[in-house]
């Protein structure tokens, strides 16, 4: 995922300072919706301490129906979350 890259320079670093955080991202290239617990785990088993965690949910993601016809299709709202939510395909 997404944690492979982080030296234990980088992690230490993260982990020492209160104004730093990881934010990893909860779907694929399409917005395609990835477990955010996997996410977070993915981040912990690396050193990240749980406190600097938080995640990147997609607001909406692209679905191929067919060969050429791509609809948006929200994500349910989650409950208890804690990270930001982010929409490239509607910001203005």
């Amino acid at each position: 995922m997404q944690a492979g890259w982080f030296t234990d320079a980088l992690v230490a670093r993260v982990n020492n300072d209160t104004n730093l955080q990881v934010v990893g991202q909860a779907y694929r290239d399409r917005m395609q919706p990835v477990d955010p617990a996997a996410v977070r785990d993915d981040l912990r088993r690396r050193g990240i301490s749980d406190a600097r965690v938080k995640v990147f949910y997609g607001v909406y993601y692209k679905v191929n129906v067919g060969q050429t016809i791509e609809t948006n299709m929200p994500i349910p709202p989650l409950e208890g979350w804690d990270g930001i939510l982010f929409d490239l395909d509607h910001a203005n």
